[in-house]
Order: structure tokens, then sequence, then C-alpha cells
């Protein structure tokens, strides 16, 4: 009888155990997902899910392990997704996102264009994001409420003509809104030589020069601010965007700057700015824009505009004394695409006077055809002959387009000629190499297209 009791004990002993280890394991594979949640911006969903598991598990989609923080798993998908397996020691689920699709409902929605000023034929990217309940729907429908203005193609808005517009986001119960302006006072960069009208003297309104100010800083920002990129861009605004041609004019003279050691430079000269050469940001085609000018001598007068000529070149078409519409000379012009472009070259000139010319910003070099064949010259670079200096603003095949302010009689103003590559060192005997002066190349392109 002792036995069998003894035997009985054991008996229970050993199922209590059994259904403890049992119980614990159980309890360790319990795998529960107790909160989900979804949120779109664009074709990109971000996933969230909160799980109760008792032991270390992971998140897997499409065979990538995604570790969770605090019990939580997040991870972002390109694409539409229907399950995530989650996985620890002793078990795996697969946990179906769509299981609440049928009361799929959008909580929120958010539109933002790459750009709510737009000139005609730009595109700008309709950007979105929103949360929802359930599973992520994939009915987006972005229209323009006129498309005469502006149309929508494949998720972009393109300028059509000038006008304003909204830009509707609709996805289930919830729309946004966006206000789109688009304007015809620049274009898409592009060369058709030496054709462009000259700029006639208050060709803008205020406002709408402001609007070119914008355009010209946002032109700049996307190439980046402060790099070789950003003063290519600025360059590309003036000669291929912009409507006109800023007409040379020569200087009327500088304003004096201090050197390190405290010695003035450009002594001797006319203390004068705005005349010949412009060191502001922006374009000088505003009357308010006088009220910036410190310095002058003959003006203030805004490019296109009277002023009256110092310099006696009549060989060039230059009579001293003559009213002539003011512009940009050669290193103006390079001045003012330096300073547009985040860069503060100083007052200097186009020569090779030691410290005191653009030829010492950068590596001065005898142009080759190697150098283009082996990249040493890119956009940004600078050409130059005794006197005068131009930049690099596209290179292509066996093509170089550089943007230079010219003051010949046949043809004035700043502009872009094309040279080949065998031949432009006929011209440009020397260039200056730019990379230690940039140090960074933004978002550089070698052409505009």
């Amino acid at each position: 009888m002792k036995k069998v009791i003894l035997f009985l004990l054991i008996l229970i002993w050993a199922g209590g155990a059994s259904f403890f280890i049992i119980g614990s394991i159980y309890k360790k594979r319990n795998i529960e997902v107790v909160n989900a949640k979804y949120a779109v911006e664009e074709n990109n969903i971000n996933v969230e899910l909160k799980v109760k598991s008792n032991s270390d598990f992971l998140c897997i989609y499409n065979q990538v392990d995604y570790k969770p923080t605090k019990n939580v798993c997040k991870f972002s998908v390109e694409d539409y997704i229907d399950s995530v397996i989650i996985k620890n020691e002793y078990n795996s689920i697969q946990y179906f996102l769509d299981s609440d699709k049928n009361n799929s409902k959008t909580t929120k929605l958010e539109g933002v264009l790459e750009n709510n000023l737009v000139y005609v034929g730009e595109k700008a990217f309709v950007k979105y994001k929103y949360e929802t309940k359930g599973y992520p729907s994939k009915d987006v429908k972005i229209t323009s409420e006129n498309p005469e203005i502006a149309e929508i193609v494949d998720g972009y808005v393109i300028g059509k003509a000038k006008g304003n517009t909204k830009i509707t986001i609709e996805l289930g119960n919830m729309t946004d809104e966006l206000d789109l302006e688009v304007t015809d006072l620049i274009s898409a960069p592009y060369w058709i030589g030496q054709d462009r009208k000259k700029l006639p003297c208050n060709a803008y309104t205020e406002e709408e020069a402001a609007l070119l100010d914008q355009l010209l800083e946002r032109e700049v920002n996307k190439a980046g601010y402060g790099t070789r990129a950003g003063v290519v861009a600025a360059a590309r605004f003036l000669t291929l965007q912009f409507k006109y041609r800023v007409p040379y004019f020569f200087e009327n003279g500088r304003v004096d700057f201090v050197d390190d050691d405290g010695k003035v430079k450009n002594t001797g000269v006319n203390k004068a700015e705005g005349e010949g050469r412009y060191y502001k940001k922006g374009l000088y085609l505003a009357p308010s824009k006088k009220k910036e000018i410190k310095y002058t001598f003959a003006g203030p007068a805004t490019w296109g505009c009277p002023l009256r000529n110092f310099e006696p070149k009549p060989e060039r078409g230059y009579v001293k004394y003559a009213m002539m519409p003011n512009g940009l000379d050669c290193s103006g012009f390079i001045s003012w695409a330096f300073v547009q472009g985040g860069f503060d070259p100083g007052d200097i000139g186009a020569g090779e006077s030691a410290g005191t010319q653009f030829t010492d910003k950068g590596k001065y070099t005898k142009l080759t055809r190697e150098l283009f064949d082996n990249g040493t010259i890119k956009t940004g670079d600078l050409m130059n002959f005794q006197g005068h200096i131009a930049i690099v603003v596209g290179i292509t095949g066996e093509d170089v387009y550089v943007a230079e302010s010219l003051s010949f009689r046949s043809f004035d103003g700043v502009t872009v000629k094309k040279y080949n590559k065998n031949t432009i060192n006929r011209t440009f005997p020397h260039v200056v190499l730019m990379d230690e002066y940039y140090k960074n190349d933004g978002n550089y392109t070698e052409h505009w297209e």
C-alpha cells in the first residue's frame, strides 16, 4: 500500500511539473499583435506593429528581419504588403495587415508641392502622406482645377500657362487642396546663341522683379547654395532662363575694400557700385533696389536703364559721356554669379594681377584639349584671356558652352557662346580650375538638360 501511495505521489508530482513546463513553453510560444499602425507618405508605407511576446521576437517581411524596440517593430516599404511574419524562439505567426481592409479609413491627409511656384514647362512632384486605419489604400487621386494652367502627369504638376490654380489630392473620405502659381517670367534653360533681346529699361514691375528674385534663389538652392553647382545655376539663370540679355556696361568704378593687413585696395578709382558691377543678392531690375546702392558715381540706374558711360572706346561703340543702358562688365557678371551662388569673391577684375583677379581664385592653367578628355575641366571653371573672364556652363560631346559678358560693337551683353573643344584655346588660352575654391560640387550637372 505504501508503494502504491508513493507511486501516485510521484505521478502527481511529475504531472504537475510537466504541466508547469508545458505551460511555460506555451506561454513563451504565444505571440499577439496588440496594435498596428500604418502611415503612408507618397508610395512608402511606414508600418508599426506592437507585439506581445514572452520571448525575443523578430518581424520579418520579404526575408528581411526587423528587430523590435520596446516590443514595437517599425519599418518602411515601398510597395503595399499583405502580411508580416512575426517569429520568436518557439513559434511564428503570419499577421495579415488587411485584417481590417473592409473598414479602411483615412484619418489624416497632407499634401505638399515640391514647388508651389513653377514656370511654364516646369515639373513639380506632388508629395503626400496620410495615416489610415486598416489596409492602406492605393487610390490617391490628384487633379488640377484648371488643366489649361497646370496639368497632372504621373504624379507631377506641369506648368502650361501663366495663372493660378488649385491642386486637389483625394483619398477615401479626405481631401487636401494646394495653391499653385505658374509664371512665364522665366523658362527652362535653353540656348539660342546670341538672339535674346536686350533688356529694356523698367521691363518689370516691382512684383515681377521680386518674383524673379525668388525664382533665382530657388534655382540656386536646388543646385546647392555655397557650391560649384550653385554658382553655375546663377550663371545659367541669367543667360539661359532669363528672357532678356543684360547689356554690357564698362564699370564706372569699384567699391574699395580692405585687405587682411588693413590696407585699402583699388585706390585711385571712382567709388561706385551698381554701375557695371552689382554686388547684391538678386537681379538689379526694380527701382526699389536703388535704395540698396550705397556708393554712386553716375547712377543709380537699374539694368537696362540709361547711365552715363565714362569709357572712351569708340571702336567698340562706347563714347565717353554718352548715355548707355546699365548692365554688367565681364568680371562684374562673374562676381554677380558667385555672390548669388553663396560666395564672396571681393571687388575684383578679370586679368592676371596677383591678388586682385579671378585668375588667382583657382589653379591658373594653360588650356589644352586633354583637360576636357580627362575630366579635369568642369562646369563652373573659368575661362580667361588677358583682361577677360568667363564661366563654363555646359559641356557636351565636342562642345563647350561659356557664359560671358561681351563689349563688341556687333554684340554686347551677357550671353552664352558655344566653342569647340579643339579650338576653344584660340579664344581662351587659359582656364582657372576652381575645385579648391568651391570645395563642394553640390548637385552638379555638366549640361543643363
